[in-house]
């Protein structure tokens, strides 16, 4: 295993499975885990629902193949992976700062609760927030934007940003579309993550192998937003493949 070392800032997400998932099948894996489990009564978003049907291989998009409810504790367990657990939903939370000023790792990859922004006062601190957005940048800026990309260009894509104060406008590490899978409506809880982690891979793969990520600043002005797709829209973009 190659042995650059960063952390992994985890939330109890499909999301985070997905990127753990790729993580130990391309060996490439964090020095340490945050890993942030809600309160009992706690309202998150990310989260998927258990009664829900796993969809089948899709050799095109084997990202996309895993367990959206496999118990994350056991498998940090399982790859030995040392891990903090904090019992919260805000990321943002004293205690997640304090654990994540004690790592001496600088690159954290972010997999929040859907949502959640960090604040200042993390990103101040003396580390760089890899953070997977699920859209290509600066195109599609905002959220469920994939679902907008499929509906004007027939792709879906994901960009890999330096997290900074202004939402999905950091330093822009890589960024790629990609031809969407068949079964568009499993986009929410796998092939969104999977697209995600399709990327993160490709740019941990990068950091393994020089210890370092460019970057660049794109324009403000360039930027389009995005905001929460409409049901109609959304069943649409679903169906542009039927």
């Amino acid at each position: 295993m190659k042995s650059r070392r960063f952390g992994f800032l985890a939330a109890d997400t499909s999301r985070t499975r997905a990127y753990l998932k790729e993580m130990e099948r391309k060996n490439i894996l964090p020095s340490w885990v945050l890993f942030l489990t809600p309160r009992k009564n706690d309202k998150v978003l990310g989260q998927h629902e258990e009664k829900s049907i796993i969809p089948s291989f899709d050799p095109d998009w084997p990202e996309a193949f895993f367990n959206p409810t496999e118990p994350l504790e056991s498998w940090f367990q399982k790859l030995k992976l040392p891990f903090d657990k904090i019992i919260t939903s805000d990321v943002n939370e004293y205690k997640v700062l304090r654990s994540l000023k004690l790592k001496a790792e600088e690159l954290v990859v972010y997999s929040g609760y859907g949502g959640s922004i960090l604040g200042e006062k993390i990103l101040s601190i003396n580390k760089k927030f890899l953070h997977i957005h699920g859209g290509y940048l600066p195109d599609f800026r905002g959220s469920t934007t994939n679902y907008f990309s499929l509906l004007s260009e027939s792709t879906i894509g994901a960009s890999a940003i330096i997290l900074d104060k202004e939402i999905d406008r950091g330093p822009l590490v890589a960024r790629e579309k990609f031809k969407p899978p068949l079964n568009r409506a499993d986009l929410d809880h796998f092939y969104d993550p999977a697209v995600r982690a399709r990327l993160l891979l490709k740019v941990l793969n990068q950091f393994q192998d020089s210890g370092s990520i460019g970057f660049e600043k794109l324009k403000q002005e360039d930027f389009d937003n995005y905001y929460i797709i409409h049901p109609v829209l959304k069943h649409l973009a679903i169906l542009a493949n039927k």
